[in-house]
């Protein structure tokens, strides 16, 4: 045991303690800061390559890119140089690093104000300032030490190899959980820090509950939707990611927020004396200026990963735009960027008939059934497919056949245009082989209406935008969320998108927004 408390103490000694003047304590760090740059460097570098940055031209990005410099010029280490990236990601989402606060463009859509937005960057800026990075890397390299003390221990008083494995399995697990995501105190801190920089700058620092607040409007959303993806049953916590895996929002999170704010936000603007408001009077929390400035913003990932709008899931690399039948909700589940590969899932809010899509590349003139047996594997017997444009009369190299997905039935259908790169796959997944045999001929006599586009014309396809307007008489959450282009949950997404409660109506004169197809 003698050598294992030296090891701790060696641990100890190698840090150092310093005063850290955004909280006032002492921050005891073994991450040097070079070493904090370097991990801030290279965390952007990975991103930037995965996302690339959004439209770095456009109004939004000189206005995001504005509010990020104006934050950080409000915290105490205004002088240390930092990067603001605004991401080209469809993902809820903001995180730092030291020397850089990222913000995905995906965050935007759900927030309702200037104020809100700032808030999140602020507490971004806030983890940067209180040195949280450096304590979350700290906690794992005294773990991964303590780890190997306690493993040596163990071996020695117990001479069991299979002991010394477990004992650190379980370290390691416990050290990667622990740097995995902020703790609770340090999410509360950040908030606290946030309401700080907010003030400086002229904010209502109770925007901070009301940010919150938007965060579980739009996870209230995404359990809604993730409810329809597991067969209508309810969901936690689990599988949510983005934002909410590192900074979870909680009705208690918004409390406490209210709480050090000095209370709910209520539409007004109160600073303390001697501060001069960062907005207009008749715009207390920047909420028009806030949705005059994302007017254009593109929603959902990057068209080259398809573009989904109510009934037709579009992918302009492939030249063509699925149809499905009405009641479709169509979610993007990922890229892959090595292996050229895009992966849709969508489900039918009645039926819950579900569909993975799946674009590959395929080299022009292969045998597509070839390619479905040799390089995904399909094993079932194929049937050619008459597959037509409704738009022009083109034919599709198509392909059918009964699979199955997991234990579950299932029909594919996979073609390719002549002259492209990409082969498209659809396998349609059944509640039952009945529900398949019953269903899948208006599935397939849905695909048959597809829409096939010249190069030029896909070249042209753009992604979804936010819409602006300012309610007026007449206007209902009904009446503006059959506008979406969506097939399913559209009022619970239109409310989301405006952080609304469930029996919440449109007021007039506010500002809201929505998503527009434009290609249509």
């Amino acid at each position: 045991m003698k050598h294992f408390a030296v090891g701790l103490a060696a641990v100890v000694l190698l840090g150092g303690c310093a005063a850290n003047p955004a909280t006032g304590g002492r921050s005891f760090s073994l991450v040097s800061a070079a070493h904090e740059r370097e991990i801030g460097n290279q965390t952007a570098n990975e991103h930037l390559k995965k996302y690339g940055l959004y439209r770095p031209e456009s109004r939004v990005t000189a206005y995001v890119m504005n509010l990020c410099r104006t934050t950080w010029a409000a915290t105490e280490m205004a002088a240390e140089p930092v990067q603001c990236i605004f991401l080209n990601s469809e993902e809820f989402n903001a995180w730092a690093t030291p020397g850089y606060i990222n913000v995905y463009r995906g965050l935007l859509p759900y927030m309702q104000s200037e104020a809100q937005l700032v808030s999140v960057i602020g507490h971004e800026a806030g983890h940067v300032t209180a040195k949280h990075v450096g304590s979350r890397m700290t906690a794992g390299v005294v773990g991964g030490v303590l780890g190997a003390l306690a493993g040596a221990y163990i071996g020695q008083q117990t001479n069991n190899g299979a002991a010394v494995q477990a004992t650190n399995m379980l370290i390691g697990a416990g050290v990667g959980a622990g740097i995995a995501a902020y703790s609770r105190s340090q999410e509360t801190q950040a908030d606290e820090l946030g309401m700080r920089y907010m003030e400086r700058m002229g904010y209502d620092k109770r925007e901070s509950a009301g940010m919150v607040q938007a965060m579980l409007r739009h996870e209230q959303y995404q359990k809604e939707v993730a409810r329809l993806f597991n067969n209508g049953q309810a969901v936690g916590q689990g599988g949510l990611s983005g934002l909410f895996a590192s900074h979870p929002a909680t009705e208690g999170r918004a409390a406490y927020a209210a709480q050090v704010a000095g209370g709910w936000p209520d539409g007004g603007l109160r600073l303390p004396a001697g501060i001069t408001p960062a907005t207009t009077a008749d715009d207390p929390q920047g909420s028009k200026r806030f949705h005059q400035q994302i007017e254009g913003l593109s929603y959902g990932p990057q068209p080259q990963y398809g573009i989904a709008s109510r009934d037709t899931l579009t992918f302009p690399q492939a030249r063509v735009g699925l149809q499905f039948p009405s009641g479709f909700l169509f979610e993007f589940a990922g890229f892959n960027d090595a292996k050229k590969t895009t992966l849709w899932q969508a489900v039918h809010a009645e039926s819950l008939v579900q569909a993975r899509v799946v674009m590959v590349p395929f080299k022009a003139g292969m045998n597509v059934g070839f390619v479905l047996q040799d390089a995904l594997g399909f094993k079932g017997e194929l049937q050619r497919l008459e597959l037509k444009a409704a738009n022009k009369p083109q034919y599709a190299e198509a392909y059918t056949g009964v699979a199955t997905a997991g234990s579950k039935p299932a029909r594919l259908v996979a073609f390719a245009l002549p002259g492209t790169e990409n082969l498209v796959v659809v396998n349609f997944i059944f509640q039952n082989a009945n529900q398949r045999e019953r269903e899948q001929a208006a599935l397939l006599a849905s695909l048959q209406q597809s829409i096939f586009y010249s190069a030029e014309a896909a070249k042209r396809l753009q992604p979804l935008e936010i819409r602006t307007f300012m309610a007026s008489a007449g206007d209902t959450v009904a009446r503006r969320a059959a506008q979406l282009p969506q097939g399913a949950l559209r009022s619970e997404w239109f409310r989301a998108l405006n952080g609304m409660e469930a029996d919440e109506e449109l007021r007039v004169g506010q500002w809201y927004k929505r998503v527009a197809d434009v290609n249509n």
